[in-house]
């Protein structure tokens, strides 16, 4: 039976030795479309150093390059590349291989080394008549830059630029220039910003962006500290703009210039006419609907209480649920009353607030506000004297039952004991400190309180042996 098939092996495996040797490069390419990249990237250098027919050679190094990159191993899959401009300058493959050695760099966020070969092979491939799609690279790039988690402006820049360097026709050209002025814009870096939206804010129209290029230049303006002339700017913008989305932009923008939220003294009034004006002119754009939450925040920050309430209220009653400041706006009528002395007013503000909204980043904050006031209340009427003890006892009692463990609770045990002490009972008050002292031994309260208890056996009672044996506590 051996002899039977002894010769269709021999023939397979002479068939297998002469498919592998007309096509050195099979188990590398096999293993690139199976995803094995690692693998395929080994099997090829094996092919390459075995050596390969001359002719194909420039394919072993792009299939080397290509496995090397898809494994993610950015730096031999540029140095492949190279190897195969240097080494094989009359390749056919040899622009297919500059293109995947920029695609690689920019993998790697290399963009500054990629950018002259896209730029070299760009102008080699294409006319003025395609340089607007070829641009269309950049500007995906430039895309990619600015709509990153973290956002790259200054990268986005520099292909916004790459772009218009190809030569652009006017009409694309402008549409590039104003995306990299807000890119600059964005970036933070103001006088660039400047020089580039000013020559666009002069010689666009309405319909090519001119409202955009006038209320980025006015941004620009006040945010590089030239304030009343981004205002001129702004100003200009909304004589020009009418009823489109840049008016409200430019209106809201104004108020900013004066220092919203906290203006000062010196702009109050016409920080608050500024925004009046927005939620006013504007009812339905975004920034008008918090426009009253501003005005509060301006006359809260300037210290007139009340116009902040006023303006709190109002905002309130326009029952815009679906946004952020409103729970922020119920928080703040507690903060302003509290501020006021209002305590019973603040507290009843907080507590809606906590009922309203109970995952609210702020809803401890005001649950410790609202304990604060509860504490303040109870200290104010004991301040007040003797007349208000019994007032203060209950308010005392109710803090303590209603929160066990906060840290004033040793402060008012000692406050009973004064009370008492104040009265003249001095046997219960004596008894009062004792329970400070013993609840919270080492608490400064329980100091005191040890301190009261030697002074009333002292002073009090006579009994000068107890006195001294409680000082020495």
């Amino acid at each position: 039976l051996s002899r039977r098939f002894a010769p269709a092996v021999l023939f397979l495996f002479v068939f297998t030795a002469f498919v592998v040797l007309a096509n050195p490069l099979k188990e590398g390419e096999d293993l690139l479309i199976q995803r094995k990249y690692k693998a395929a990237a080994a099997e090829l250098q094996k092919a390459l150093k075995a050596g390969v027919p001359e002719g194909q050679k420039d394919r072993a190094l792009l299939l080397l390059g290509r496995a090397q990159w898809l494994a993610k191993d950015v730096k031999a899959a540029v140095a492949t590349y190279r190897r195969l401009i240097a080494e094989l300058p009359e390749s056919p493959l040899l622009h297919k291989a500059k293109f995947q050695q920029a695609e690689a760099l920019a993998s790697s966020g290399d963009f500054r080394a990629a950018a002259p070969i896209y730029q070299a092979e760009i102008e080699r491939l294409v006319g003025l008549s395609r340089k607007e799609e070829v641009a269309a690279t950049y500007l995906q790039l430039a895309e990619k830059a600015r709509s990153q988690e973290k956002p790259d402006y200054a990268r986005a820049v520099t292909f916004f630029d790459l772009a218009l360097d190809l030569g652009l026709s006017p009409a694309k050209a402008r549409s590039v220039k104003l995306e990299a002025a807000e890119a600059r814009l964005a970036q933070k870096n103001f006088v660039d910003a400047l020089r580039r939206f000013e020559p666009l804010a002069k010689k666009l129209t309405v319909a090519e962006g001119k409202l955009r290029a006038m209320l980025g230049l006015g941004r620009a303006r006040w945010r590089a500290g030239a304030r009343a002339q981004a205002r001129a700017t702004l100003r200009d913008l909304m004589q020009l703009a009418g009823d489109a989305t840049e008016a409200a932009d430019a209106a809201h923008e104004i108020a900013l210039t004066y220092g919203v939220p906290s203006p000062g003294l010196k702009y109050l009034d016409r920080a608050v006419a500024a925004l009046k004006h927005l939620h006013d002119k504007y009812p339905t754009h975004e920034k008008a609907k918090v426009a009253l939450y501003l005005v509060a925040a301006c006359y809260k920050n300037a210290g007139r209480s009340e116009d902040a309430l006023a303006s709190l209220r109002a905002f309130l009653a326009e029952d815009r649920t679906n946004l952020r400041e409103i729970p922020l706006a119920r928080a703040l009528v507690g903060d302003v009353l509290s501020g006021q002395g209002k305590r019973t007013e603040a507290i009843a503000a907080w507590r809606s607030f906590l009922k309203a909204h109970p995952s609210h980043r702020d809803w401890e904050r005001v649950q410790r506000a609202i304990v604060d006031a509860e504490y303040q209340m109870a200290v104010t009427v004991y301040n007040a004297g003797e007349k208000k003890f019994d007032e203060a006892r209950t308010r005392f009692g109710a803090f303590a039952r209603s929160y066990p463990i906060d840290v004033r609770n040793p402060q008012i045990l000692f406050f009973f004991g004064e009370m008492l002490f104040t009265e003249k009972k001095y046997g219960v008050a004596r008894e009062a400190f004792a329970r400070c002292v013993s609840k919270y031994p080492r608490s400064n309260p329980a100091s005191h309180a040890q301190f009261r208890i030697g002074e009333i056996y002292e002073s009090k009672t006579f009994n000068y042996q107890e006195a001294l044996d409680a000082y020495r506590k």
